[in-house]
């Protein structure tokens, strides 16, 4: 059985699938075979699956809506998402996920082909990347029952999972350029020509040469 580890693991890059639950713990992607949250109420929890199982997630891709642990014996039994019960600290997966937002160690996304999301896999589980945890609160939730939530935020500077850019480019304001007009459209030697140059040659100096984004955290 793999050791429990925080942060990217080595050999599993984003968009890594595995076929059930078993594959996940074999790798330690995530160990628990049933739980959502894999716990740890000391320094934070390790990785988190979205799977179906709570009616008030909230998947937006690059930040998650995310609800913590316990939905009451009759749900608990069927199987299903809808809450028949209300949720509190006292369960570990939750309580590791508040501390998870102040230790700020991020965990691991994985999504399962049953999430009720767009960036769902096609089947079995999905390794998604690191998200922090930021505010966990509890709140009254679809069923009318107190929820734990939790606001995950996919770090920068991964590889996209899949479907990702796609939703991105959806975003992007209709007409939007992101490369400035040619100066080479005003004649040259005029006026307009030598500022537009005066100006490029400026921003040409902004970035050092070799600039590359800064690589996700990892623990």
């Amino acid at each position: 059985m793999a050791k429990a580890k925080y942060g990217a693991l080595p050999g599993v890059p984003v968009g890594a699938t595995f076929a059930n639950r078993e594959a996940l713990r074999e790798a330690g992607v995530h160990m628990q075979l049933q739980s959502g949250i894999w716990p740890n109420i000391s320094t934070g929890a390790y990785s988190v699956v979205l799977n179906g199982g709570y009616e008030d997630d909230d998947d937006n891709g690059d930040t998650i809506t995310y609800t913590g642990q316990g939905k009451g014996l009759l749900a608990q039994q069927a199987g299903f998402g809808r809450q028949e019960g209300d949720q509190d600290w006292k369960s570990p997966g939750n309580l590791s996920l508040k501390r998870s937002s102040e230790t700020r160690r991020p965990i691991r996304v994985i999504r399962g082909d049953k999430c009720n999301s767009r960036f769902a896999p096609t089947s079995g589980f999905r390794y998604d990347g690191l998200y922090y945890v930021n505010n966990p609160r509890r709140k009254i939730g679809k069923s009318g029952h107190k929820v734990c939530v939790f606001d995950l935020e996919r770090l920068p500077g991964q590889e996209p999972f899949p479907g990702q850019e796609v939703a991105a480019a959806s975003r992007s304001p209709v007409g939007f350029r992101q490369t400035p007009p040619s100066p080479s459209r005003a004649p040259a030697g005029s006026s307009v020509s030598k500022i537009t140059h005066r100006v490029s040659d400026r921003s040409r100096g902004q970035l050092p040469a070799g600039f590359i984004p800064n690589s996700p955290i990892v623990f």
